[in-house]
């Protein structure tokens, strides 16, 4: 199934602005809509700061923290499950992977952060970085950017046994060649952030394209793990645009066994601040936000696989999908048991 849902946002991305009763009314609404998990932002410095804060127990990350926590408690009563994204302030050279410093924060700051969620089972998933990417891009750039990567999803993963990815952006990506391959291994989902249109297949914007998009996804299928979309959207400006572009995305990403699409983005509080923002005003959504539509795969195909295997037809399953796997196993039984 491809599951659709959206990144919920707030002011200065700590949450305070969303009241109880405000986030059951977003929540209320995400559950109607089918979601089943959402996503929520830390970043890690202050309102306009452009450095992290040097202590990870700093009161602006005690108040994220402690918003967070009281939104997932809200987002249990209507079966949402969260995914923490861990952002970066700066993701350009020089701020993160090639100063030792800013290294060790962001260190320290994911491994605080994931000692602060892991103990909860409603969350679900962790993110770091965001849209890594780098200029004057040399071999020996790439390595040290690489295995600063390499080692965050090490620290984060030696903390908990939740899933831990890469938010990277399509164009800036292992697929592109300006990371290590290796790091679709060490992930265990792969996160591309793509605005890609899929009504202008020959368009490419911010160095995506769809022969990546696919190369991304066949890499996560050959890996056996899933394949998230962590954004995409349109802008707000014209509604009729913004809806029919989600409507194209959504249904050209699930015929393609995309597993999970999280919209960019749903920020309520101050919807006019967000140019790709799913909510108006008044917590009023946007019509493009309907068209965030879970759907199956395909069952025949499915069934026809499943059927194939089990009369003995050569197949190459190549998906690493356990589901596939599954129902072939389970139509096998039926046909060696008369069933």
């Amino acid at each position: 199934m491809t599951t659709c849902s959206a990144e919920l946002l707030s002011n200065g991305n700590r949450y305070a602005d969303i009241t109880d009763d405000e986030a059951r009314t977003i929540f209320g609404i995400f559950q109607a809509q089918g979601f089943k998990e959402t996503t929520l932002r830390i970043m890690p410095f202050g309102v306009g700061g452009v450095k992290m804060y040097t202590n990870v127990n700093s009161s602006y990350n005690q108040a994220t923290i402690s918003n967070i926590k009281r939104l997932n408690n809200i987002a249990k009563n209507y079966g949402l499950k969260i995914n923490i994204d861990l952002h970066t302030w700066n993701r350009y050279t020089g701020d993160i992977a090639f100063d030792s410093q800013q290294r060790q924060i962001y260190t320290d700051y994911v491994k605080y952060m994931v000692q602060q969620f892991r103990g909860d089972f409603n969350i679900k998933t962790f993110m770091v970085f965001n849209e890594p990417m780098y200029s004057n891009q040399t071999a020996a750039r790439k390595t040290t950017f690489s295995n600063f990567l390499t080692s965050i999803i090490n620290e984060a993963k030696a903390l908990t046994s939740k899933p831990v990815s890469i938010r990277f952006s399509l164009g800036d990506s292992p697929e592109t060649g300006e990371f290590f391959e290796s790091l679709n291994v060490s992930c265990d989902f792969l996160c591309r952030n793509t605005y890609l249109d899929a009504r202008n297949p020959d368009h490419a914007i911010w160095g995506s394209t769809w022969p990546l998009f696919n190369d991304a996804l066949n890499n996560a299928k050959n890996l056996g793990k899933e394949f998230w979309v962590t954004e995409f959207g349109a802008h707000y400006s014209n509604l009729v645009n913004q809806r029919e572009y989600m409507k194209a995305f959504v249904e050209h990403t699930t015929t393609l066994e995309v597993d999970r699409l999280f919209a960019w983005s749903v920020q309520p509080e101050d919807w006019s601040a967000q140019e790709y923002n799913l909510f108006g005003a008044n917590y009023v959504p946007t019509p493009a936000f309907y068209e965030l539509v879970s759907t199956p795969f395909t069952p025949i195909s499915q069934f026809n696989l499943a059927r194939s295997l089990a009369a003995g037809g050569a197949v190459f399953l190549s998906t690493g999908r356990a589901d596939l796997a599954v129902i072939a196993g389970l139509v096998g039984g039926l046909v060696r048991r008369g069933g």
